[in-house]
């Protein structure tokens, strides 16, 4: 299936002439007023997408619509088409290292059995490929019950939670309050604030998905209500389950160097925490693989989300190749394509790891890095917004395509003085992480342990701007408007 009847730039087409204001349901107005033609079959209920949300973390567009409506019109084409290329390959890197580390989780497990086994790089990425390709199967041939699968997986989230928890804290040995005020820095730098601040992406990366259900709101139901509070239930969800998790898990920790040691050994300090409080090889194991459970879990919704994001660009001529990438399967109205598009990117990108794991890692970080941007970009123009001032939400409204003059909230925003604070931290914020994301782990920098994600992203946006000034331009300009009335 094809998207027609789309037009470039302020021309509109009117698909849709017989149907009065009241004939279009909530969903079907909010899209039509951001000029999109509502094609796609909405499977996801609440629970669904909150369950979506928690294990990855009103269009599938996302930052790239609000760019273009937040935007001055003498901006929009250009920043709106640089940050769908910063997000895109945000999520690309997200889907591609979630793959991969969840392969490294399978050969810890056997390690855990087998101490004479040595893990290859090829093994890991041989096992993410697997991953991958059921992923993309439960996102295809299963496509109808992906909704009711994140359903269920919400369940297991916090159930996993409790069966990780209470064996963890009742079985390992326990540490002193000084969990708490022990710094380490070891990476020689010259203060322990910037030893902090370096080790913060890595921290936040479970976390960085929290807009995973935003790509997609299009096949929610009541997207513009269920939507924002699926946000804020997940981050709070999540928020409360990870701060529990931590705190029992600081109160189970070795000494360091021992922790290190056990680190290296089986990859993620977790999988010897685990095994040292249990005591048990079956133990560790058990609780690892509920983590690996869940990691897929992620992994089938972050292929999901990233897949829709890339359909969501295309669909606005902003890649090469749109026409093909933009296409739907007609029976299922899944965008099969962008699927296997993203699983052959991953899977690309995890032969890096062949040549180094270091340099691979630095995908993690890069994925940061290209989420933050674009998400700086939409809370930068959304302060400059609030403070010019945007209309109150009006549900009654005569459809129109949304603009920067016919811009009004939806029916959920952080009223006055607080929207505004809340939005100049998350500027603040958001650029300190996005430069230490690309700081290296030490001071004593080789060509191994340098983060090289900031060469990835610079090159990519030396891509996405030459691109743009050679063809871009001439095709894209912002958001098509597919529809109107």
């Amino acid at each position: 299936m094809e998207l027609d009847n789309r037009t470039k730039g302020e021309t509109i087409t009117t698909v849709v002439e017989n149907k009065s204001h009241d004939e279009y349901t909530r969903d079907q107005r909010d899209l039509i007023r951001l000029g999109k033609n509502p094609v796609l079959k909405r499977n996801f209920g609440f629970m669904q997408i909150v369950g979506f949300s928690c294990t990855v973390l009103v269009t599938w567009e996302g930052s790239i619509s609000w760019v273009a409506l937040l935007s001055p019109p003498s901006y929009r084409k250009f920043l709106s088409y640089i940050t769908g290329w910063v997000t895109l390959i945000g999520w690309q890197a997200t889907t591609a290292a979630q793959a991969y580390l969840a392969g490294v989780v399978v050969q810890s497990v056997i390690l855990i059995f087998n101490e004479d086994y040595v893990g290859k790089p090829w093994q890991a990425m041989l096992c993410g490929w697997a991953l991958l390709a059921l992923a993309v199967v439960i996102n295809t041939v299963g496509s109808k019950t992906l909704a009711h699968f994140e359903g269920l997986i919400l369940i297991l989230h916090v159930l996993g939670f409790f069966a990780i928890l209470i064996p963890l804290v009742y079985l390992s040995p326990h540490n002193t309050a000084s969990v708490f005020t022990t710094m380490i820095n070891s990476g020689g730098w010259p203060t322990q604030g910037i030893s902090f601040l370096v080790g913060m992406p890595s921290t936040i990366f479970c976390l960085v998905g929290v807009d995973s259900c935003v790509h997609m709101a299009e096949e929610v139901r009541n997207a513009s209500k269920v939507v924002p509070r699926a946000i804020q239930i997940s981050v709070l969800l999540n928020g409360t389950l990870g701060l529990g998790m931590m705190v029992a898990y600081l109160f189970c920790l070795p000494p360091v160097d021992e922790l290190l040691e056990g680190a290296s050994k089986y990859s993620f300090a977790y999988i010897y925490v685990f095994l040292r409080g249990t005591g048990s090889p079956t133990g560790g194991a058990v609780m690892t693989l509920l983590i690996w459970v869940l990691g897929f879990c992620c992994l089938v919704g972050m292929l999901a989300a990233t897949s829709r994001q890339m359909w969501s660009f295309a669909r606005d001529d902003a890649l090469p190749f749109s026409s093909f990438i933009v296409k739907l399967n007609p029976k299922t109205l899944i965008p099969v394509n962008t699927i296997a598009i993203t699983a052959f990117i991953s899977m690309a990108l995890s032969l890096i790891s062949l040549g180094s794991t270091i340099a691979f890692n630095n995908i993690v970080n890069l994925s940061i890095g290209g989420l933050y941007a674009s998400y700086f970009v939409v809370a930068s123009l959304l302060l400059w917004r609030r403070l010019q001032g945007i209309p109150a939400h009006d549900s009654r409204s005569t459809v129109v395509v949304a603009g920067p003059d016919t811009l009004q909230w939806g029916p959920w925003k952080v009223p006055g003085a607080l929207g505004v604070a809340n939005n100049a931290f998350a500027c603040v914020y958001l650029v300190i992480m996005w430069v230490f994301a690309f700081f290296p782990a030490d001071v004593a920098v080789t060509a191994q342990s340098m983060n090289w994600s900031s060469v990835t992203f610079g090159g990519t946006v030396l891509f996405a701007v030459v691109y743009y000034l050679l063809n871009g331009r001439k095709k894209y300009n912002g958001p098509i408007v597919e529809l109107a009335l």
